[in-house]
């Protein structure tokens, strides 16, 4: 059986290479922009883990005072960025609270001597480890709060 080979005649078929060079860059630059917007997105989801922790914490702080003693104080603690629910004398301030993975929390605690006490009876922070941005709360003993967001130190401890 013989076999007929049939030859194209003409012009080639297939890309040059500007044609490929030109699809080369646009494929950088949408995986250029892409990349870009997954690292804010990211960046976002780890403040929110952050904001939410914080979140939890203050609801915490205002059910665990209710139990606290009346000269009760605590240090600024932190807990460690494992994530879990918070123990040690932390655990008293802030009962039943948990922290996420890579969120690290700092309390500090003391009770007011008068309502017209201008010290800060309750600083809350909440930090992102990955992206080195921090939430403190602070409550007054005369009752202003305040609400601060910033960067952090490089890193959690």
């Amino acid at each position: 059986m013989g076999e007929v080979l049939i030859m194209y005649q003409g012009k080639e078929q297939g890309f040059t290479l500007i044609e490929l060079m030109y699809v080369v860059i646009i494929i950088s630059i949408l995986s250029a922009t892409s990349f870009q917007s997954f690292v804010l997105y990211m960046e976002k989801a780890e403040f929110s883990k952050a904001e939410a922790d914080l979140h939890n914490s203050i609801l915490s702080v205002q059910q665990g005072e209710l139990d606290v003693p009346a000269t009760y104080s605590i240090a600024y603690s932190l807990t460690g960025q494992d994530g879990g629910k918070i123990d040690g004398p932390m655990a008293t301030i802030l009962p039943h609270a948990k922290t996420s993975k890579g969120v690290q929390i700092g309390v500090s605690y003391s009770s007011c001597a008068t309502a017209l006490d201008t010290t800060p009876a309750v600083i809350i922070s909440s930090e992102a480890c990955k992206i080195n941005k921090k939430i403190v709360w602070t409550r007054f003993c005369g009752g202003l709060v305040t609400r601060v967001t910033n960067d952090a130190s490089p890193g959690c401890s």
